[in-house]
């Protein structure tokens, strides 16, 4: 609401006029017979509200009036303002938190596949950044632009040891998991898949590195996989419906491609199926040798 301490007086010249017994305490200039209704707010600023040419002794209060009304009204539409200030600062806040979950979910990613790959035997960044693209796919190139600051900072939080190691051609890094690393790495792997651009990225990984947990931990990973799969299923499901109801011929792609995301998570739970299955019956891998 307005009040008095909103608007003060702030022109004090003989043809400025305060008026009073009004619902805001608006002002007036009178520049002869011109008459100009004006207010001020938060201090040196103004705002003008309505002009007309004196005609009678006294103030037209119809004129007064509708000018309080202009006030009102600006008075609404500067508070609509400020709502959508709040509104456009509330989008760029989700947008920048949206985008610093998913450098999180990236680093943590990363370190996970590498920690993993460590898990076996001591490798270069060289081929870690190959065994990442076979995991990942063909078109999931890791720079060493990552890596080896990745490498840098594995090693000075104690996860990883790094050995300079020469040849002929040139020289190349060594990276060994230590045991405070290999905590590290059960730790990430305990922790749940979080939602996300790289949610399946990360469940491959895991998958990658499944069998440096104890069986029932093997188990756990897949039933969450399978839970990721079942909700893919439903909201395919859930969109076939509702682009059934409007033919139309973009509609109708749509339904295609929703079609193959929906036989890829069936597959997908065929073969998780499966793969617990196998894990019960043979009690994890069996060596042949």
């Amino acid at each position: 609401m307005l009040s008095a301490r909103n608007f003060r007086k702030t022109i004090r010249l003989s043809h400025a006029n305060v008026l009073k017994s009004y619902k805001y305490p608006i002002m007036e200039l009178r520049p002869q017979s011109e008459r100009i209704f004006y207010a001020s707010y938060a201090g040196e600023r103004f705002v003008l509200l309505s002009h007309y040419t004196k005609k009678q002794s006294k103030t037209d209060t119809k004129q007064v009036e509708h000018a309080m009304t202009l006030l009102e009204g600006w008075f609404a539409r500067k508070q609509e303002s400020v709502l959508y200030l709040t509104f456009i600062s509330f989008r760029y806040i989700l947008f920048i938190s949206k985008r610093y979950k998913r450098t999180v979910d990236i680093e943590m990613m990363n370190e996970l596949y590498v920690l993993g790959e460590l898990m076996e035997k001591p490798k270069t960044a060289y081929r870690l950044r190959q065994s990442m693209q076979v995991s990942l796919g063909r078109h999931r190139k890791t720079s060493f632009g990552v890596i080896y600051p990745l490498f840098e900072r594995l090693e000075k939080e104690g996860y990883i040891t790094l050995t300079i190691q020469d040849d002929d051609k040139r020289s190349t890094r060594l990276a060994a998991i230590t045991k405070k690393g290999e905590a590290r790495f059960f730790n990430l792997m305990h922790e749940p898949v979080p939602e996300g651009a790289h949610t399946d990225d990360i469940f491959q990984i895991k998958l990658d590195s499944m069998q440096h947990l104890p069986l029932s931990k093997q188990q756990d990973l897949l039933d969450q996989y399978m839970n990721e799969q079942v909700a893919i299923v439903d909201d395919c499901q859930a969109e076939l419906e509702h682009l059934k109801k409007h033919e139309k011929k973009d509609h109708w792609y749509a339904m295609q491609k929703m079609q193959l995301r929906l036989k890829q998570a069936q597959v997908t739970q065929q073969w998780i199926q499966e793969f617990k299955a196998a894990l019960k019956k043979n009690g994890g891998f069996q060596s042949n040798d």
